[in-house]
């Protein structure tokens, strides 16, 4: 935990209360709407049981157990380099399946906007 960082509180709250309804409360429908096909373990939804840290370290292990979105900064994908694509967001049309599908993306993006600069001063 960081202080002083000028971040708000409601602010934090509004990304970490978005984060936890979108990965907690959402059908899997609306999660899977994220997925990057190209490029999935870059931005976007990362189901469960997807991914494998430890072959990245030279090990043999199962599967890791955790979900994640994933952004980062969005190019629009003008640059090639797969740090810089897209970022893939849930469908805005399936909020009948999740009311939080039209404020999840302006959520994250206000709190990703203002969280670099401090990432980038610490």
């Amino acid at each position: 935990f960081i202080r002083g960082t000028g971040l708000s509180k409601d602010l934090c709250q509004s990304a970490l209360t978005s984060t936890n309804s979108f990965l907690n409360d959402a059908p899997e429908s609306v999660r899977r709407s994220a997925l990057c096909q190209r490029d999935r373990a870059r931005r976007g939804y990362s189901p469960s049981c997807t991914e494998n840290f430890a072959s990245l370290i030279g090990q043999s292990r199962p599967n890791d157990l955790v979900r994640k979105f994933r952004i980062g900064m969005d190019t629009g994908g003008s640059q090639s380099s797969t740090l810089h694509k897209p970022n893939v967001w849930p469908k805005t049309c399936m909020e009948e399946e999740w009311e939080g599908a039209k404020t999840f993306q302006q959520n994250i993006t206000e709190y990703y906007e203002q969280a670099c600069p401090v990432a980038d001063a610490v």
